[in-house]
């Protein structure tokens, strides 16, 4: 068990958000990166946990049946990739605004389109709900977006009340409640860049 051991714990995280990023696995990546920034917060004073990618190894093959210097290598062959990859995930879980969470700031990052489509269409433009429908339907086939979908389509119907929000995981909250700040600001008012 890794939470036992700080050192072990941390080159576990860091592996995995290595092997996320090297396999294009942005949710879980996100995941990953908030763990790590919430960690770097916590231990900001501790120089000895891993943070190279050698000691990430290194630590991380002390259990039995990890192998990560061979999947690191088959994700990506050129070492110092890999290494420039890895000092940037610690990079970004250091500066990482404690107040901010990675993963739902790289989601509203994501869903952008589908906010900013939703604000024109619950104001009138009728080629914004044109191209907005199917993807709604889309997404209420699938059951991580289907309550946010129905928000959404209630939002489109005229519904502006913060209850809206209510039972929605952390991720849907956010993304609706972006639909709903951008409908009550005044019309001309610059969409938020800096989430």
């Amino acid at each position: 068990m890794t939470g036992a051991n700080p050192a072990a714990a941390r080159a576990h995280r860091l592996a995995a958000a290595l092997l996320f990023q090297l396999s294009g696995m942005t949710h879980e990546l996100g995941v990953a990166s908030s763990a790590l920034a919430q960690e770097f917060l916590q231990d900001a004073d501790r120089e000895d946990l891993p943070d190279t990618i050698d000691e990430v190894i290194r630590v991380a093959e002390q259990t039995e049946g990890v192998h990560l210097d061979q999947l690191i290598t088959a994700l990506q062959p050129d070492r110092q990739a890999a290494v420039g990859t890895l000092t940037e995930i610690l990079r970004a879980a250091a500066d990482t605004d404690p107040g901010q969470d990675p993963t739902i700031q790289d989601h509203l990052q994501q869903w952008e389109p589908v906010i900013a489509a939703t604000v024109a269409a619950a104001d009138g433009d009728s080629d914004a709900t044109a191209q907005l429908t199917p993807v709604l339907d889309q997404l209420a086939q699938d059951q991580g977006w289907a309550a946010l979908a129905t928000v959404l389509r209630r939002v489109l119907g005229g519904d502006r009340d913060a209850s809206l929000l209510d039972g929605l995981d952390s991720v849907d909250t956010a993304i609706a409640g972006q639909v709903l700040t951008r409908l009550a600001q005044p019309p001309g008012t610059p969409a938020q860049e800096d989430l």
